[in-house]
């Protein structure tokens, strides 16, 4: 009778722990639906609050890449996501800092380093001209000795005592290759002096420096269903404007994506222009079903 007793109690104790976990899970899955809902109420308003003339770029120019990174949304998913309000629209302020003077004195340094890698690729083509005039000026060196030693073992056969003048002239024509020979080494071994001293003054240019992680170029924060976007770098206005669409979507609620090949990546990167298909999809998990 105790044993059934146990047996029961044991048995309605996990059956209580089952229901308990599921009901969490359940209770969780509900308030992140109902986040995720509330962000996807659109149209989202937005407005550009701020603009610090540090980024050399005009407010109509901001404008219109915060409207064309919002319009790509829209013509994306076929629905009025988002929209222009002056006065109530959420606010995306463009603050410089430290971050927009590091990527300044990284694309710098780019170009910097662009510029000694093209003069390198002139210097090595020379170099190798160079190398192959003295690989061919040592072959004719040593087919003259090669002759001349022939002509000489020759004379020496016959019991010749003097040098006949035809000999002495290719002597005379040896000894001068073989100093254009030795100038054209130490031509050869000047030039490769002077790569390696380019090679080296190249990878002084690239000091440890911290790497910016494209995600802390933007950053869109929601704290109690209030949304505010702030820009702090961007490289170009391409740059710029995917940055907007990956913030754009943060707005939305959506989470990085795993396709690196999507704005909504965790790591922004030249190879991303437009919002692409996992995107769509991306918003349709989220925000549809």
């Amino acid at each position: 009778m105790l044993r059934t007793l146990f047996r029961l109690v044991l048995w309605l104790g996990l059956a209580w722990l089952l229901w308990s976990s599921f009901s969490h899970r359940e209770q969780q899955s509900t308030t992140r639906s109902a986040v995720n809902g509330s962000l996807c109420q659109t149209p989202v308003a937005w407005r550009l609050a701020t603009l610090d003339p540090a980024f050399r770029l005009s407010e109509a120019q901001a404008l219109a890449l915060i409207t064309e990174a919002a319009e790509q949304w829209n013509r994306i998913t076929g629905q009025q996501l988002f929209t222009y309000d002056a006065a109530q629209g959420f606010p995306i302020h463009f603050q410089y800092d430290e971050r927009q003077q590091q990527l300044a004195q990284r694309l710098l340094l780019q170009r910097n380093v662009q510029r000694y890698d093209e003069h390198l690729e002139v210097l090595q083509r020379q170099y190798q001209r160079q190398l192959v005039q003295v690989q061919q000026q040592n072959s004719r060196v040593q087919q003259l000795q090669q002759e001349y030693q022939q002509q000489l073992q020759t004379l020496e056969q016959q019991g010749a005592r003097t040098l006949p003048a035809a000999l002495q002239r290719q002597w005379r024509l040896l000894e001068e290759e073989q100093r254009v020979l030795m100038q054209q080494a130490d031509e050869l071994n000047a030039e490769q002096q002077r790569l390696q001293q380019m090679v080296t003054q190249r990878n002084n240019l690239l000091p440890q420096q911290q790497v910016i992680g494209s995600h802390e170029l933007g950053v869109m924060s929601i704290r109690q269903a209030q949304r505010q976007m702030v820009i702090y770098a961007f490289a170009d206005q391409q740059d710029l404007l995917v940055t907007l669409q990956h913030e754009f979507g943060h707005a939305l609620g959506l989470p990085h994506s795993d396709d690196p090949a999507a704005v909504m990546h965790a790591q922004l990167h030249g190879g991303q222009q437009w919002l692409t298909t996992t995107d769509f999809k991306l918003w349709q998990q989220y925000c549809v079903n």
